[in-house]
């Protein structure tokens, strides 16, 4: 369930006692896998109208730090109702700290006693129940997420390890992930005054975050026709990180799971295509193997003409080839050079199938492969069953070879 954002924030109180455990200049460190092991979460209880502002603004007067310093995490709960006991408030910060140590995240930390009547209005808008504490997850300063329904125990556990991981991959990238916002509902409210029934009023929409992995592809996309996929190759990795780090609340970031499905699959197969371009991995492709043996995935890769098909056909015509495929050495000018000086030689004009599919000249590399196949060499069979399975069924070029039996789906 989605909380609203902003809110009101609770009436001033005439005693202010915020307890700030560090001083909230500290940056923390990039949010990657060698964080720094000196990651400080700032922590600050709130008891008072500035200490409720200050949830939803930047703590850092650099501007450039201004959108990483205003993500944070709220924890609302209310005694006794919810039990949450100070040696438990204690492990919650702890396992803040961990996680965000660990996954090097820049964020935070709130604690608000929310049962004082005070508060009562802000609870309300907040849609905090009785019985279990509420976190709220702010991105940016606006309320992205929020966790319900769960003991604080089960919070410190489960939820923020996971949260802290998810929110550090938001954040090390230059864009990853957006607030968006939800279709306005209308909310009833009693009157205060002495008017009778009940006063109609907008309520701000519901926010979550969604995750901007189109962008960062298209990124490496661009990298790629430059010729540069070993920069390519982190964006399409950085995009499948984010991506798996929604896994478990896909429901919240896409409007079908087939969506997100569909997505990762896009990722894993430039990742692997970004990988074998660079010599790497042309094996055992770690990104390849995942898209070639998922069966969530399976409707993509076996797709005509898709870039998940493609990229899976690509490293099935490089593990077939006689020798490994290397860009410097699988230039097209190079191999046809050789095949100029010696028509037979079967490993570069295979290797030459392998380049021109590459670049994506279809009908030539079909063409290279037909005349290995002709020739009897096992290689030209494997290319065309392949290339035939990318083109599909119904393809021009796939219908002028005039083989069927390439179309079997049993293993050649």
């Amino acid at each position: 369930m989605h909380s609203t954002s902003p809110v009101e924030p609770p009436p001033q109180q005439a005693s202010r006692n915020p307890t700030t455990a560090t001083n909230d200049s500290s940056t923390g460190c990039s949010g990657n896998a060698s964080a720094s092991s000196d990651t400080v979460v700032p922590v600050t209880f709130v008891s008072s109208v500035g200490d409720f502002q200050a949830v939803f603004r930047s703590s850092n007067s650099d501007s450039s730090l201004a959108s990483e310093r205003s993500d944070a995490f709220l924890l609302c709960y209310e005694q006794p109702t919810d039990a949450v006991t100070s040696d438990a408030l204690v492990r919650f910060q702890q396992s803040v700290e961990e996680a965000a140590r660990l996954h090097g995240t820049r964020l935070r930390l709130f604690l608000w006693d929310c049962g004082s009547p005070a508060f009562a209005s802000a609870k309300t808008q907040l849609e905090k129940q009785p019985g279990h504490p509420l976190l709220l997850i702010v991105f940016r300063g606006a309320i992205a997420d929020s966790i319900r329904g769960v003991s604080l125990a089960e919070m410190t556990a489960t939820e923020i390890p996971k949260l802290c991981g998810r929110l550090a991959s938001f954040q090390s990238s230059a864009k990853p992930a957006c607030v968006t916002q939800g279709p306005q509902r209308a909310a009833s409210q009693e009157n205060d005054a002495t008017e009778e029934g009940e006063q109609q009023q907008q309520q701000p929409a519901p926010q979550h975050l969604s995750v901007d992995v189109a962008r960062m592809v298209g990124m490496g996309k661009k990298l790629m026709a430059e010729r540069k996929p070993f920069y390519a190759e982190k964006f399409f990795v950085k995009s499948l990180q984010t991506l798996d780090s929604v896994s478990a609340d896909v429901d919240r970031f896409v409007v079908t799971r087939a969506d997100y499905d569909g997505s990762v699959a896009l990722c894993l197969a430039w990742a692997g295509l970004a990988q074998l371009i660079q010599g790497k991995q042309t094996v055992d492709n770690p990104y390849l193997r995942r898209l070639r043996d998922s069966e969530s995935l399976r409707v993509f890769r076996e797709e005509p003409l898709s870039d998940a098909c493609r990229a899976v056909v690509m490293w099935e015509l490089m593990q077939a080839a006689p020798r490994t495929w290397s860009e410097a050495e699988g230039s097209e000018k190079k191999l046809r050079e050789v095949l100029k000086t010696n028509p037979h030689d079967v490993t570069a004009r295979s290797l030459l199938v392998v380049t021109l599919f590459l670049s994506g000249d279809l009908e030539r590399a079909m063409t290279e492969a037909l005349k290995l196949h002709v020739c009897g060499e096992s290689y030209g069979r494997v290319a065309l069953k392949q290339m035939s399975s990318f083109l599909g069924h119904d393809h021009a070029l796939v219908k002028q070879l005039g083989i069927p039996a390439l179309l079997d789906p049993r293993p050649t």
